[in-house]
């Protein structure tokens, strides 16, 4: 969380306050997303480190747009063309074991069957109940899921 914060503080200063949103949203996108969301393909984060990660993440964009704290950055994330964390830590884990499903090497192949009931579970909200897919198809479904909830 410190690294993520000193990032965008690092970017914030640099680029100004008030102008320049979407330059901000990319390098946001580039430095701070990354510490978030390291290692989370193959973590189970509890539901309060989720929480704390995606208050830090739409703080951000409240920071980025002059937003009020109170106010949903989902509109904001939608034009941006930005997932929330939830989201994107649930495409990362399906990217993650679908790749493990469709690797050549037999031990990857072998752990991967051990979560292939995991990979079904949360794919089963975004329409994906069969293994394997394509990259592609994993990123569409999660992106219409979210596109569905934006107001």
């Amino acid at each position: 969380m410190r690294k993520c914060y000193g990032q965008y503080n690092n970017i914030r200063t640099v680029l100004g306050y008030g102008s320049r949103e979407m330059s901000v949203v990319h390098l946001c996108k580039v430095y701070c997303l990354p510490a978030f969301m390291y290692g989370c393909e193959s973590l189970h984060l509890q539901y309060k480190e989720q929480n704390r990660i995606s208050v830090a993440w739409n703080n951000c964009f409240r920071s980025i747009f002059n937003c009020y704290w109170r106010e949903s950055v989902k509109p904001l994330l939608y034009f941006c063309k930005v997932l929330p964390i939830n989201y994107l830590i649930h495409e990362r884990k399906l990217l993650f074991w679908n790749k493990l499903l469709t690797s050549d090497n037999y031990v990857l192949f072998s752990l991967s069957r051990l979560v292939s009931q995991r990979f079904v579970a949360i794919g089963c909200p975004y329409g994906l109940s069969s293994t394997p897919v394509s990259r592609q198809t994993i990123k569409q479904a999660v992106w219409d899921t979210f596109t569905s909830t934006v107001e």
